[in-house]
Formats: structure tokens, C-alpha cells, sequence
């Protein structure tokens, strides 16, 4: 996965537009950009780019301008062999697409084609992920051959809510996979769009299940130190059966109570051998929602085969 940083940063302030405009927004992203009147900040930009073969992610961040993709920049850089997915992470903006209008917030995507124009303002600045895959993983799974010319996926249930966390997933391991892993990653999540825009969901029956097990381990991950949680609290608000739910994480080769078990202990084990803070180990241990310290013991030995304080000194002496 190859990785490109572009930023303002330390270019002079007066030329910090005229460089974002003419060297990332247009040659690179291909948009075009204007001064915002009505944002008062000074303009700053960055990007930071992860390119793959069957996967690109352009994290952007940027104050004080709008932004348009014309016909003429549709001509300069087409992408007409990709499917563009808008990821919102910051604050609310608008997006007009061939007169649709989607009003964002964070954590929303909306599904485009990117050879039709739009355009965006946002409401605090730009903070957001622009993803594009290959139009050929999606097309083939369609009932017609046919690119989705304007999908919100902002609904905070079913499907929607299934790519939105398979996407999280993503975006948050990206960097980290070979570019065999990313292909696979990449085309499992084009078949699940592809269903999100009228293929048969039989026929992906894969790609749902993967899906769905990424969504509660997201939930899991936002609830992780609730000692509440339970294999019927996730189950209710995935709005799956309890069976359904084991029968998920069976398929991965761990059961619901091991992986959150798992998540705990990673969590506590960061805590402890972080050199901020000096949280005691009961405060660290009932801060991720172990509820009993002999199982919080018993269970960090097992994982890491030291107790707590043994890797706490342990890391001590190392710094």
C-alpha cells in the first residue's frame, strides 16, 4: 500500500491556497476549489493518501474553501472506472449531486458516481475520507450493468449500518494489509455494495455474513467497557437472534465471550504499559468491564503469561 502525505503545512500563508488548488485539488483529486467567504479562518490543508491496486483512501482535512467537480474536471480526471464512496468524519456538510441534495454527519457515506459533477460546502470545514474501488468488483454482481449515480447510506440500521462499520474496519486497518490482503477486503466489500444497490442479497450470501460480524465487533468495541455487555444486550441492538450472533463469531474461531474478552485484556494491557497516567491495575481492570479482579488475574496470565504488575515493572525498566 503506498502512502502519500500532501499538506500546507509549512508553505507561507498567502501562498497555502494557490498550492492546495492548483498541486492536490485539481491535478490530484480532481475538483476545483474556491475561497469560502463565509468562513473567517485562515486556510490550511492536508491529505494523506493510501493507494492499492483494488483501493484507494484520501483522508482529507481542510478550512476556508468549497469545493466542485465541473464537467471540465470530469474531462481532466474522469475516475470512470471507479465507484466513489464520500465518508463524512467531521462536522455536517452539504453535497449536491445532479440536483439530489445529502445533508451529512459523521459517520455517513453516500455512493457516487464520480464522472457526474457535484458539489460541497461544509458547515465547519472539510474533515472527511474520500474511498474509490474499481466499478469491475461492483458491476459484474448487479442485475444490470450500472454504477449507483447518487446512494445515501446514512440510516443507522440494517444494511446501511453494515457497510458503514465494514468500512470503519477498513479504514482503520488499511495500512496495515499486503496487497493481497486489501484485494480480498476490497472485493468482499464491492459485493456487499453491490447489494446495497440491487443485487440479489442471496447471491452475497459471504460478504453479509463478514458484514455483519464487522458490526458487532464495532458494537462491541463502542460498548467494550460496559461490564453489561452481553451476548443479548449486542444481539438486541444489532437487531439479530442471540443464535444468530454465536453463530457469527463462531465462523471467525472465537466465540462472543472470548472476543470480548480479548478486546478487554488489549485494552488493559495498552493501559498498563502506557507511561501516561499510573492508573492502578483495579482501576485500569474495572475501567474495561472486568467485574471481578481474580478473573481480571487469571485471565491476563493466561494471554500474556505474566501477571499485571509483572508487565507493568516490565515495561517500567524498559524506559
Amino acid at each position: 500500500m503506498q502512502k502519500i502525505v500532501l499538506s500546507t503545512d509549512g508553505i507561507p500563508e498567502s501562498d497555502r491556497f494557490a498550492h492546495w488548488r492548483d498541486g492536490i485539488a485539481r491535478s490530484y483529486v480532481g475538483v476545483s476549489v474556491e475561497r469560502d467567504e463565509d468562513d473567517p479562518s485562515t486556510f490550511s490543508g492536508r491529505s494523506v493518501a493510501s493507494i492499492g491496486k483494488s483501493v484507494v483512501r484520501i483522508r482529507n482535512r481542510a478550512h476556508g474553501l468549497r469545493v466542485s467537480r465541473r464537467p471540465s474536471d470530469v474531462a481532466r480526471v474522469s475516475h470512470e472506472n471507479e465507484v466513489f464512496i464520500y465518508r463524512e468524519v467531521g462536522a455536517c456538510g452539504k453535497i449536491d449531486q445532479s440536483g439530489r441534495e445529502f445533508f451529512t454527519s459523521p459517520g455517513d457515506l453516500i455512493v457516487a458516481d464520480p464522472t457526474v459533477p457535484y458539489y460541497a460546502k461544509p458547515r465547519h470545514g472539510f474533515d472527511h475520507e474520500l474511498w474509490f474501488f474499481p466499478r469491475k468488483l461492483v458491476e459484474p454482481h448487479l442485475p444490470v450493468s450500472r454504477c449507483p449515480r447518487g446512494l445515501d447510506l446514512s440510516a443507522a440500521g440494517g444494511l446501511a449500518a453494515m457497510i458503514k462499520s465494514y468500512l470503519e474496519a477498513l479504514s482503520a486497518q488499511l495500512d496495515g494489509l499486503d496487497d493481497r490482503e486489501a484485494d480480498v477486503v476490497a472485493d468482499n466489500f464491492c459485493r456487499l455494495l453491490a447489494v446495497a444497490c440491487g443485487a440479489a442479497a442471496g447471491d452475497q450470501k459471504d460478504a453479509i455474513r463478514r458484514a455483519r460480524l464487522e458490526e458487532a465487533k464495532r458494537h462491541i468495541d463502542r460498548h467494550l467497557s460496559d461490564p453489561r455487555l452481553s451476548p443479548e444486550r449486542a444481539a438486541a441492538a444489532l437487531k439479530i437472534s442471540v443464535r444468530q450472533l454465536h453463530l457469527l463469531f463462531e465462523s471467525s474461531g472465537a466465540s462472543f465471550a472470548q472476543y470480548v474478552v480479548m478486546r478487554r485484556l488489549e485494552e488493559c494491557r495498552s493501559a498498563l504499559i502506557s507511561p501516561i497516567g499510573g492508573r492502578s491495575v483495579t482501576d485500569i481492570a474495572f475501567a474495561w468491564g472486568f467485574n471481578s479482579l481474580a478473573t481480571f488475574f487469571r485471565r491476563f496470565r493466561d494471554a500474556y503469561g505474566m501477571t499485571p504488575c509483572e508487565m507493568r515493572r516490565q515495561a517500567v525498566d524498559r524506559n
